[in-house]
């Protein structure tokens, strides 16, 4: 139990901070200081500062929003902006991370997981069988989450291991990762086909009369299928990635690289992006963008551009210290991992976002970014694919986690 809370804190100690102050930004800059004029001409921003806004404000809601319990709480989504889908994931991490301690091999974690994947997938279709509104895809709540992440402890066991991977050659290595490539890209083109209502024609109209449009509650079990070729294609992506000999050996970590850097930067873009398009589409723009693919692509590479900008501001004034803190007190408070009910977390809990070794209790909590990244769904919305790679992935932490 010691254990899980000490992981949750830390977790939480990382992503509150940052997440803290974009709240601020939505309940006291944005419609204070930075009027929306174009309010009432969009729908969804019109929901995001209005309804949701009032909901985030109430100290009730406010605050189990802020230590990302919200939904434990309410039974209902977090209202703080885009904090949901942060919370979604946390939950799903502390989740994982349990289950992985309790039984305490990656082999033993893959099966349970295995077992519950399809009673997971249950409640997801169930759960979103009671919502008053059509299903849309995979979501940001932890029973969304769950199946994708349950399924990538099991890809995660049974993928090739990183010295096996290591061994294979640089043109089986390729070959690996184009098919990775191709079940992400695949995956992510199926949902947007379907999803986007204004595709009819070609595949999009096939995908369409296959499953209906719109699609109703039962694409959940369709859904939660496509999500495995995702979470496939998602953690070989990232086991090839450290899969390189310097990486491997025992206590010597990778170089740094501007990929890694990003990384880190993840989850404040994921959280800022939506600001920034906000921002220009109820306050600089008078009127909707044209649609064009120039001015597409121009608005799309503007706001990434912006919001990794925001993004690296908030991580060296925020994000940065609160990690470096963190940390600090693991290191100074460090004792013998034992087992899970003694308060010293074991080490095969580090599989709870991600990769498992052979026997989980050789791994390193760096695994726990994979399984998290994996079970952001691409069957639903943009931005939990973005959160897929957050705050919570790529993250470096000492052996012990």
């Amino acid at each position: 139990f010691w254990g899980l809370l000490r992981y949750s804190t830390r977790r939480l100690a990382v992503l509150a901070p940052m997440l803290g102050l974009w709240t601020y930004v939505y309940l006291e800059v944005f419609t204070v200081d930075i009027p929306l004029n174009n309010l009432l001409k969009s729908r969804g921003v019109r929901a995001w500062y209005g309804t949701f806004r009032s909901a985030c404000a109430r100290p009730t809601h406010l605050w189990p929003s802020a230590f990302l319990v919200h939904d434990v709480v309410f039974g209902e989504r977090n209202n703080c902006h885009n904090s949901d889908i942060f919370e979604g994931l946390f939950q799903t991490d502390v989740a994982i991370f349990a289950l992985a301690s309790a039984v305490g091999s990656s082999r033993r974690a893959a099966a349970v997981a295995g077992f519950f994947w399809v009673p997971a997938v249950g409640l997801n279709w169930w759960k979103e069988s009671r919502r008053a509104i059509p299903y849309n895809g995979s979501g940001h709540r932890w029973y969304s989450l769950l199946p994708a992440a349950l399924a990538a402890l099991v890809v995660s066991a049974v993928l090739p291991s990183e010295r096996q991977l290591a061994a294979w050659g640089a043109g089986r290595q390729r070959l690996a990762f184009l098919i990775a490539v191709a079940c992400v890209i695949a995956t992510c083109l199926q949902d947007g086909l379907l999803m986007h209502e204004k595709f009819t024609t070609g595949l999009a109209g096939k995908l369409k009369a296959f499953h209906g449009s719109p699609v109703t509650n039962d694409y959940v079990f369709y859904c939660s299928a496509y999500e495995l070729v995702f979470v496939f294609g998602m953690l070989l992506l990232l086991r090839l990635g450290r899969c390189n000999p310097e990486h491997i050996e025992e206590g010597k970590a990778s170089a740094w690289s501007p990929f890694r850097a990003l990384a880190r930067l993840c989850g404040g873009v994921n959280a800022s992006n939506l600001f920034v398009m906000h921002f220009a589409g109820g306050f600089q723009h008078e009127e909707p963008f044209e649609g064009t693919v120039f001015v597409f692509v121009g608005a799309l590479l503007a706001t990434l551009a912006f919001s990794v900008a925001l993004s690296l501001g908030t991580y060296l004034l925020i994000e940065g210290p609160c990690e470096a803190v963190v940390l600090a007190l693991k290191s100074s408070s460090r004792a013998p991992a034992k087992g899970f009910s003694n308060g010293s977390a074991p080490k095969p809990t580090a599989v709870a976002a991600g990769e498992a070794a052979a026997a989980v209790a050789k791994t390193s909590d760096d695994e726990t970014s994979d399984v998290l990244a994996a079970s952001a769904s691409p069957v639903g919305a943009s931005e939990g694919r973005t959160g897929a790679a957050t705050g919570s992935a790529r993250r470096r932490r000492e052996d012990g986690g």
